[in-house]
């Protein structure tokens, strides 16, 4: 499966989308699984070539999506951290309604997440998980 990162919000250029928050997009395979990738840099300057950059990997498996970071900024010397969150996680195929979702965010507490789940596309939504595009997280789905 794959899980693609997306803006949503229609922009007349790029800059002005630079804070704008991401869906995630989880298209499952025949087991239940999905991964992907999102870069992000600033868009403007060269840092990316010191290593201010974002580099991230979704994976979901057993009921889990996971964030996290393919590139450490702290070695780069040129930190990278963007201020944009995810505001919603479609997850299309699911084969049941969920009993529960919640977030776990790197440095802070569990928190329950609201969702709508429709059994005739098997799709579910996840609103607002709010978690940190740079940082690391999960989102476990019971």
């Amino acid at each position: 499966g794959t899980i693609i990162p997306k803006r949503e919000r229609q922009r007349r250029c790029s800059a002005a989308a630079q804070d704008d928050p991401y869906s995630l997009y989880v298209a499952l395979d025949s087991k239940g699984e999905a991964e992907g990738q999102l870069y992000i840099d600033d868009g403007r300057s060269f840092n990316y070539q010191k290593g201010a950059y974002v580099y991230r990997s979704f994976t979901y498996r057993a009921g889990v999506l996971r964030s996290t970071s393919l590139h450490n900024t702290t070695i780069s010397g040129t930190p990278f951290v963007p201020e944009t969150i995810v505001e919603r996680v479609v997850i299309l195929g699911v084969a049941r309604a969920p009993q529960q979702a919640y977030v776990n965010v790197a440095g802070a507490n569990q928190a329950p997440l609201s969702f709508d789940f429709d059994s005739s596309s098997r799709k579910l939504t996840l609103r607002r998980p709010a978690t940190p595009i740079a940082k690391d997280w999960a989102i476990t789905i019971l």
